[in-house]
Order: C-alpha cells, then structure tokens, then sequence
C-alpha cells in the first residue's frame, strides 16, 4: 500500500468538528516585515494553503496560523522551525486556533487569494526542503537529515525508487519495441550528412576561406590605397634627416664661434705687438718702449676682460650643446606630431587588429 494511501486512512474526514487541526502549524516569531505573500510563497512548498491566519504581537513579531488542505503539508512544515522568512528565524508547532481572534491586529486571507507555489503532492521530505534550499531560504542545519530520517523511516525514498527503476525498465522495453535508440542515432547521422552536403552545394568552406583571403587583401589594399607604410617610412626618414640636419647645424656653428673667437685674440695680441714695435721705433726709447709693452700686454688683458672674450667662447659652448639638445627634442616632438596628424601608429594597428578578428 502507498505512503497516500497508509495517510488517508489516518487524516479525520471532511465532516470532523472544527476544533480538530491536524492540517494546521502555528508558526511564531514571524518578521514585521513578512506580509501574508511571504509567509504563503514559503509554506506553499510544503502544500496547498487552505487559510491563513497572520496577527501581530506584543513584542515587535507577529504569530500566523496556517491551515493546509492535507495532513502531509502540515507534517512537513513542522520540520522548518529555525527557517530563516526575510530576517528572523521561526518557529513551527502544531495547530491551535486559540490566536484566532477577531480584532484590529488579526487578518484573514484565504488560500484562494494567496500566492502558493506549485508543489507536487506526492513529493518526498527530502525534494521539498531541497526545492526550498534552492529557491534561497535559509533554513536550520539539521533539517534536511530531518526530512531524509522521515522519508527513511516511512520507506518514502525506497517507494520513489522502486517507483523510478520502473519507469527505466518501462522506457526500455518502449526502446526496443520502437526502436528509439536506434531511430535517433539514424536521425544524428543523417543530421551529419546534411549538414556535409549543405557545406557541399553551399560551398560554406570555400566561403569562409575566400572571406579570410578577401580580409587580408582588405588589408593591403587599405595599406597601399593610404599610404600607411609609406607614410611610415618617410616620417622615420624625414625625422632622422631632420636630427642630422641639426646635428650638422650645431657642429658648423660650434666651430664658427670657436675659429671667430681665436682670430679676435690673435688679432688683439698682433695689434698690440705691432703697436709696442712702433713706439720703440719712433721714441727709441726701450724702457719707454718696455713700459708700453707691459701697457699693451695690460691692454690685451683689459680689452679680453671688457670684451668677454673667454666667456664668449664658453657661452658659445654652452648655446652649442643647448642647441643641440633642442634639435633633438624638434626631432623627437616632430615624428609624435606626424604620427598624431597622419595616425600612423592607430591605423597600423586598426589594420593588424582587422586581420587578427578576420
């Protein structure tokens, strides 16, 4: 005799007095913020909800009576004390219909205007806490291995799997008379051929491949339609001429200042002698003509100090290497100018990623 069948003879009759609650749980310690949709959506996976019963309490919780259509519902809900419905945990006793006042704090709602889910009335224990597990409650730890102690006990897994083992052997002895294997390997072979054959006529293959040559053409015709590698080239070149250029500029003018600056002071020191010759020519006096050397020799060294001669030549040092530097940076800021007007290094790579997704 099935589980169902053992169970109705135990369930009062219809006609029982109404003070009998076999098919009712009281549940306590209910958040105040469920409402009758979140206390049904969660005890609906035990059964079918004939009434409920919600009323507040004295202690910021509330307390529901929940009445279902079957003895089997109501055992089940008895096992999910410690559940966890929105924020706080509750807990589940069997039927009393003492909370079932009629005052501002109570309200009624029947099982046909509330939210229930679908569950099956022949399920096991076991596949109802796991179907509410895996609608994300929380339930108590050890309520699972309650539920599989009570499918145990009352041989409900033992029946599901006899019960499953039949439909294996039912849908064997279907397989062999119909064939069923046999048509659908059939059925996956000529699947296969088709899909050759559409391959075949369509040339789906040949397409692909064409698709990927057609790709890479793209690609130097883009190439060769704007110049990309040729704009490339001649910025590299016109940078690296431009840094000679400059290179060459600083070394010409470096030694322009340098060959300036030694014919200054060879001129001075000329000069100078030249005018030292003649004084001793004309006085014929020497140490008249000694003491204007010792002048002109003061004389040079003045007209170097006033002149600047000897900074000259370092500042000229100094622009020298500052130009130089300069015209390397003109180089390097020239070739990121030409590589951001012309978007040499984006399209490059545009066109590298264009061939690698082809």
């Amino acid at each position: 005799m099935s589980e169902q069948t053992v169970q109705a003879t135990q369930v009062p009759s219809t006609t029982a007095a109404p003070s009998v609650h076999t098919h009712s749980v009281v549940v306590t310690n209910i958040s105040e913020k469920a409402n009758e949709k979140t206390v049904s959506d969660f005890f609906s996976f035990c059964g079918r909800i004939s009434k409920l019963v919600l009323r507040s309490d004295d202690h910021g919780h509330q307390t529901a009576v929940v009445h279902f259509e079957t003895e089997e519902a109501a055992r089940t809900a008895l096992l999910l004390t410690n559940a966890l419905i929105v924020d706080t945990p509750i807990t589940v006793k069997a039927g009393d219909a003492s909370i079932e006042t009629h005052d501002e704090k109570t309200k009624t709602f029947e099982g046909s205007k509330l939210s229930q889910q679908a569950a099956p009335t022949d399920a096991s224990r076991s596949s109802i806490i796991s179907s509410i597990l895996s609608a994300g409650y929380k339930l108590g730890a050890d309520v699972l291995q309650a539920a599989k102690d009570f499918d145990a006990k009352h041989g409900i897994s033992s029946t599901i799997s006899s019960g499953a083992e039949a439909i294996k052997h039912k849908v064997d002895e279907i397989d062999k008379q119909f064939k069923v294997s046999e048509t659908a390997s059939a059925i996956k072979n000529t699947a296969v051929d088709t899909v050759h054959a559409v391959d075949q006529k369509l040339g789906v293959s040949e397409t692909f491949h064409a698709a990927k040559n057609t790709a890479a053409e793209t690609v130097h015709a883009v190439d060769q339609k704007l110049g990309v590698s040729e704009t490339l080239h001649a910025a590299k070149n016109t940078a690296a001429e431009t840094l000679q250029s400059a290179k060459n500029t600083t070394a010409e003018t470096l030694q322009s200042a340098k060959n300036t600056a030694a014919e200054t002071l060879q001129s001075a020191k000329n000069t100078a002698a030249e005018t030292v010759h003649a004084v001793d020519q004309n006085l014929g006096v020497s140490e008249k003509a000694s003491a204007i050397k010792n002048t002109a020799v003061d004389t040079v060294n003045a007209v170097d100090q006033k002149l600047g001669v000897s900074e000259t030549l370092h500042a000229a040092k100094n622009t020298a290497a500052e130009t130089l530097q300069s015209a390397k940076n003109t180089a390097v800021d020239t070739v990121h100018a030409v590589d951001q007007k012309l978007g040499v290094s984006e399209t490059l790579q545009a066109a590298k990623n264009t061939a690698a997704e082809t």
